[in-house]
């Protein structure tokens, strides 16, 4: 009995030193925080940032609610990963898969030199692979298909706020 009460009662009474001591032994030596801000920082949840890319025109005559109805770009600005914007409940989700008309569609990006980078694919290869450059600095994006990479659209971008009490799921 005491074998099973002296290692718990440490977790209850000395939480962080156990948990420092997992994390450590998860990490090598040279990819350990330098300071209790840094694990803060490491374990704590992604900022999201969203865009709206379109016409000129767009920008001009669009509300804030047809911005968020027509499905702006939402990610991650560490590493890019994608998330969509659910209106009927007002939640944010990871983006793996998005369905339009029967259709399965998936994604895969990453940002490489403020550029965000995504390929979308079909599921049934229905329709060809599409990629999206997306330059985070010129606020441009570029978008074609990869069976004609010379048709290319070329839009302006602009960052967007969130809707009032959206609900982030990591």
């Amino acid at each position: 009995m005491k074998r099973f009460l002296i290692p718990l009662l440490a977790v209850l009474a000395f939480p962080s030193a156990v948990n420092a001591k997992i994390y450590e032994t998860r990490l090598p030596r040279e990819q350990w925080p330098k300071s209790i801000s840094s694990i803060k920082n490491f374990i704590g949840k992604p900022k999201l940032e969203s865009i709206f890319c379109s016409t000129v025109e767009d920008f001009k005559i669009a509300s804030f609610e047809e911005k968020w109805a027509s499905l702006p770009w939402i990610y991650n600005p560490s590493n890019g990963k994608l998330y969509d914007y659910d209106d009927f409940l007002n939640e944010i989700n990871p983006l793996n898969k998005w369905r339009s008309d029967g259709d399965v569609f998936t994604y895969k990006s990453k940002i490489k030199n403020n550029i965000l980078k995504i390929l979308e694919s079909e599921k049934t290869l229905k329709y060809p692979d599409q990629r999206y450059l997306i330059d985070l600095k010129a606020m441009t994006y570029t978008s074609y298909s990869v069976d004609a990479p010379e048709d290319k659209t070329f839009l302006r971008c602009e960052k967007l706020d969130f809707p009032n009490g959206v609900k982030i799921n990591y």
